[in-house]
């Protein structure tokens, strides 16, 4: 959560001394809020695939091959290309918010219910992997 807010909290914070330019606190929190809905679920199913198998490396190799696996079917699905949500990058850079292609600004209101969508997925992974962890011997 740390890491999704702290260039939302810094952007606005540095632009007048940078860009000699404002940005507006509420943009770079709704942008922040995009990065923390696929982020935690990117983080949950690291967390999963990690709990899974006991390789040293074998959660990291899956964590860098899931993206790339899940993208495969996303695009190969035309029931999920019609959906922005399922487009993780799209999602978070804010492409299904902004109108017009030369203002930047979010100017649709952020999808409630997808949000949560994607934070009970996250801890739907989550609940997975503890139930893993709780049953391994260690």
């Amino acid at each position: 959560m740390i890491l999704a807010f702290t260039p939302a909290v810094l952007v606005p914070a540095l632009s007048p001394l940078i860009a000699h330019q404002s940005y507006a606190l509420s943009q770079a929190l709704q942008f922040g809020l995009l990065f923390l809905a696929w982020g935690s679920v990117a983080y949950s199913v690291g967390f999963l695939w990690s709990s899974l198998f006991g390789g040293e490396f074998t959660g990291t190799a899956l964590c860098v091959i899931s993206p790339v696996v899940y993208r495969v079917f996303v695009a190969s699905s035309a029931t999920f290309q019609n959906h922005a949500a399922f487009n993780y990058a799209s999602f978070m850079s804010g492409l299904p918010f902004i109108q017009s292609p030369v203002r930047v600004v979010i100017d649709k209101p952020l999808p409630l219910a997808t949000l949560l969508i994607l934070a009970l997925v996250a801890a739907a992974f989550l609940a997975c992997a503890e139930r893993i962890t709780q049953k391994q011997d260690f």
